[in-house]
């Protein structure tokens, strides 16, 4: 007799390796960010965490419009932005905040829209869109 049951349940598709409550925290710190940044941009997971569940620590990017980046960083390399004092300040103190709300090592940087989409196509995933609860641990 043929397993009926097993060719109903859909494979499931991975998705990220944050789960539950961690996840839920992040996408909601996620959509301050979002809110508060300057200028016209957005948070995004990437890395590893789409990849496997056995994850080192949690990349989280804020893609920035190139005019916002210029205007905010006020013409910061952004191949090397590491020596503008803002983007230091910003990506380090918003990376131990995450960290703090979430329990999770998060390495948090703003990257310059048109960098990050030539030097860094994908894939990433979209933070700071909904309020839903994914459950799980």
């Amino acid at each position: 007799m043929p397993d009926v049951l097993a060719a109903e349940v859909p494979k499931k598709t991975f998705v990220t390796g944050v789960r539950g409550r961690r996840y839920f925290k992040l996408n909601a710190a996620c959509r301050l960010i979002n809110k508060f940044m300057p200028g016209d941009g957005h948070t995004y997971l990437v890395g590893s965490t789409l990849r496997t569940d056995d994850f080192h620590d949690v990349d989280v990017r804020y893609m920035m419009a190139d005019a916002d980046w210029e205007r905010v960083f006020n013409g910061a390399d952004p191949r090397d932005p590491r020596l503008n004092g803002i983007w230091s300040l910003l990506c380090f103190t918003v990376s131990e905040w995450l960290s703090n709300e979430t329990g999770l090592d998060v390495d948090f940087q703003i990257q310059q829209q048109t960098r990050a989409n030539e030097d860094f196509p994908g894939p990433r995933s979209a933070l700071g869109h909904t309020e839903f609860y994914p459950g799980g641990g």
